[in-house]
């Protein structure tokens, strides 16, 4: 380790016992000037802080590069997240979007199919009413047929007649069931069944929205967030980079003091 000493205090250090030496010796000793050129302690004086306070400037200037260095990074990763930021922000705008319109189109099919079914429902009904009104004219056909022809046992024909009246109120029969059996199939089966499937889609469209838009906001605040701290990571940097040169500043300014007061010494 190379030895420190005040300029001051080293000078009187050396000069007053060299001044002593010379006032003690008599006229055959060496003169103060040839004391000085030959004894050692000048290798002491050269002795300098000059080497130290280099190394500690470029070691300093290199710390102000390296920060300045890392602060261009922080600003390249500000822009990355916020373009990050931005493309997150219209993904999650636009899934919110789509949902809300799938949802408005599952509102829409459910009140459609509430219209189509108020519609069915009076289309089973009539049909089993015209079946029911089929089976009554077949039955009084076939009662007057019977009241015509009670009388007339020997009429040509009766037999055949009367059968297809009888036919023709069992056709009407089995219409009539029919007609029941498809009332109930739609009334009781299909349409809840479709009723059900269009409210579970309206609910499950619903329930896409809300996640949409909680992820949305997620995005929002987790984006935020990663661009708030790279900011401040910035600033903080900034604040590193103002300081360091400030102590660099002074370093150089001591050099420079140093290289003043060495030349007034010389003088």
């Amino acid at each position: 380790m190379a030895l420190r000493f005040s300029a001051p205090r080293l000078c009187a250090a050396v000069l007053v016992p060299l001044v002593s030496f010379a006032c003690q010796s008599g006229p055959g000793t060496r003169t103060l000037a040839a004391v000085a050129s030959a004894d050692p302690l000048p290798a002491l004086v050269a002795v300098e802080d000059e080497p130290p306070l280099a190394e500690r400037i470029a070691a300093k200037a290199r710390e102000v590069e390296a920060a300045r260095r890392e602060r261009g990074y922080a600003k390249t990763e500000i822009e990355l997240a916020e373009m990050k930021r931005e493309t997150e922000l219209a993904a999650g705008e636009s899934a919110v979007q789509g949902a809300e319109r799938e949802l408005a189109k599952a509102e829409r099919a459910l009140v459609a199919f509430e219209l189509s079914a108020e519609a069915s429902r009076l289309e089973v009904e009539l049909a089993l009413e015209r079946a029911a009104n089929s089976l009554e004219v077949a039955e009084t056909d076939l009662a007057g047929i019977l009241d015509i022809y009670a009388e007339e046992k020997e009429a040509r024909a009766r037999e055949e007649i009367i059968r297809r009246h009888r036919a023709s109120v069992a056709f009407a029969k089995r219409r009539v069931e029919i007609a029941e059996i498809q009332k109930r199939k739609k009334l009781d089966h299909d349409l809840p069944i479709e009723r059900d499937g269009l409210r579970w889609a309206s609910d499950k469209a619903q329930i896409a929205l809300a996640k949409a838009k909680a992820e949305l906001k997620h995005t929002q605040l987790a984006s935020d967030l990663e661009v708030t701290r790279k900011t401040d990571a910035e600033v903080a940097l900034k604040q590193k980079i103002k300081d360091l040169e400030v102590s660099l500043k002074r370093l150089r300014k001591s050099k420079n003091d140093k290289k003043s007061d060495k030349k007034s010494d010389d003088k």
